[in-house]
Parts: structure tokens; sequence; C-alpha cells
């Protein structure tokens, strides 16, 4: 039996990550600084950073799916953004090199999302943009691991990068941003929203697709695995109408955002907790861009849900933690 090493393990992807490859006949390690109460596969408590603990680990897996990350949009996120996104990235690469695994890099849609503001595009993995061109820090870092990862693989690493969209369902005990938003919805506290399109791809769906590049993908390859784009406010209008609640009543204007994400930055380095609206956020959802996953369905035989199934998959988890 093969062994695979989960980075991030413990968090939401990572458990499906996890689940679907022993299933699929993996011997898997999890290797993460936390786990959930119950992890049922071998567990390493430790940190990408730590160059010395990931040789270790890797010792004996014939792959590696590097899930690990900060993934928080404030900017009072940035030291982590820079240990674990881009150089734990890079000690895991270096590591997979050393010892012939597999890797498998999971980077993010945002690496994707450039342009001006209002520009509406159709984007795909093909997309390659300076990091300085980004939206922020989280996709700037985010893009440098993947250059970090491409580097190892001219130097003979074994790699794949995959750019999951939103993803969003159960086991999410964080919450991420997507599910934090669908939780907002579900319960009825957003009174407004900035328009915007949105891509939610179903965390299932997502975790069998990691699963299917780590064993299919073509080395050096990007694969894009977003589900189907809808405007916020369809999202919102049947999360309300599954969950019994009122829509958003109100759409806000993209400057009065900014001023917003503007404060919510300024009192999170102030205050020290995250900030409840990341201005990268903001500057993501000012760029209506919609996203085809058709080099991921045609290699990988990627196939998630529908937009609607995936949102009523979002809804009954969200209920489901009471």
């Amino acid at each position: 039996m093969k062994r695979l090493l989960v980075t991030g393990a413990g968090g939401f992807l990572g458990q499906h990550l996890c689940r679907f490859a022993a299933e699929a006949g993996w011997d898997v390690t999890g290797l993460d600084v936390r786990f959930p109460e119950g992890f049922a596969h071998r567990a390493i408590r430790a940190s990408v950073t730590n160059g010395r603990d990931v040789a270790k680990a890797m010792e004996g897996a014939a792959a590696v799916i590097h899930a690990a990350a900060v993934t928080a949009l404030s900017a009072d996120n940035r030291p982590g953004w820079f240990e674990v996104n881009l150089v734990g990235t890079e000690k895991v690469a270096a590591a997979a090199r050393a010892a012939g695994a597999r890797m498998l890099f999971v980077s993010s849609y945002t690496t994707l999302v450039g342009g001006p503001r209002g520009q509406r595009q159709t984007l795909d993995e093909t997309v390659e943009l300076p990091p300085n061109l980004l939206m922020g820090g989280y996709p700037a870092y985010k893009r440098l691991a993947e250059q970090a990862v491409a580097a190892e693989v001219a130097r003979g690493l074994d790699a794949v990068i995959v750019l999951p969209s939103s993803p969003v369902g159960p086991g999410d005990r964080t919450p991420t941003a997507p599910m934090r938003l669908m939780r907002d919805l579900v319960q009825g506290r957003l009174p407004a929203i900035l328009e915007t399109r949105m891509n939610l791809v179903d965390v299932e769906a997502l975790a069998r697709g990691v699963l299917a590049a780590l064993e299919r993908g073509a080395t050096g390859r990007r694969y894009l695995l977003c589900g189907e784009d809808a405007w916020l406010s369809e999202i919102a209008a049947e999360v309300a109408r599954l969950a019994g609640v009122r829509p958003p009543a109100r759409q806000v204007p993209y400057r009065l955002a900014y001023l917003a994400g503007l404060f919510s930055e300024w009192g999170a380095w102030l205050s020290g907790r995250p900030a409840g609206a990341p201005l990268t956020g903001v500057r993501l959802a000012a760029r209506p861009v919609d996203f085809s996953n058709a080099r991921a369905r045609t290699e990988l035989g990627f196939d998630p849900p529908g937009w609607r199934e995936t949102v009523a998959r979002a809804v009954a988890a969200v209920q489901a933690e009471g």
C-alpha cells in the first residue's frame, strides 16, 4: 500500500482528502499543527515551516498533497502568508523532490484574478499573472508559492498544481470565508451584499478532484477545480428559500464596500481580531469573472454538482450544526 502525506490534514479540505484517499487504498498520514477530535489516520503534529519535521514526515511517502495554508484574506495575516503559504510550500516541495515523491500543491483561484474593476471576463488555469498584479497579499503569496513549485519541477520534482474556487459543504469547523458567508445567509444575518459573480465548489467533489489530479494530472500542469458560476444575489435568494429566511434586502455600492474594507483592516490591525470585510475580498468581488474547468473535466474527469445543488448541500451542513 502506497503512503500518502497530507499537509493541512486537520483542515476543511484536508479531512475530506484523507477520508477519500484512505477509501481509494492509500496509507494516509496527516501533518498539521492541530487535528479534530477523532481524526482517523496517522497524525503528525508539526508545521510545514519546520523543514526537518517535513523531511522526516516525507520519509517513505510515494506522494504528498500540500493543502496546509493560512486562508484568511485580511492583511494582519501577512506573516502567516509568508511563513506558511510561501516558505512552507518551498520546504514541502524541496522535501518531496529529495524523497522522490509526487507532489500536489493546492493553490487558489485568486491567483487568476486581475485586471480593471468591473471588467467581465472568463478565466482558466492558463492565466499566469505576476504577484504584484493580484488583488492582495493572500493571492500574491499563493502565486509566489506556485512559482516556487514550478522552480522545483524544473529541478526534477514531479508536481501538479490545483486551483480550487470557494469550497462549501460539510465539515468546516473554522469556518472558512465561504462557509461563514453561508452561515450568515442561512441565519438571515446579512442585511446587504456587494453584488458579484461567485463560484462555489462542493468540498467533497473538490477533494475527489484533487485526488484525480494527484493520480492523473500531468507534471507541471495547473488545473482549475471550480463549480458553476452564479451571481451572489442568486445564491442568497436560493439560500433564503431553502432556509426559510429573508434574503439580503439591499446591495452595497463598491465605494462604500471599499471604505468598509479599509476600516475593517485598520480595526483588525488595532485590535488583533480578524477583519470582518477584508479589502482583498472586496477587490476580488469588484471583478465579476466567470471560470472554466474544461481542462479538469477533460483530463481528470472532474464533474462537480451545479451551483444550486452545491448551495443545498452547504445549507444542509449549516443546519446540521444546529
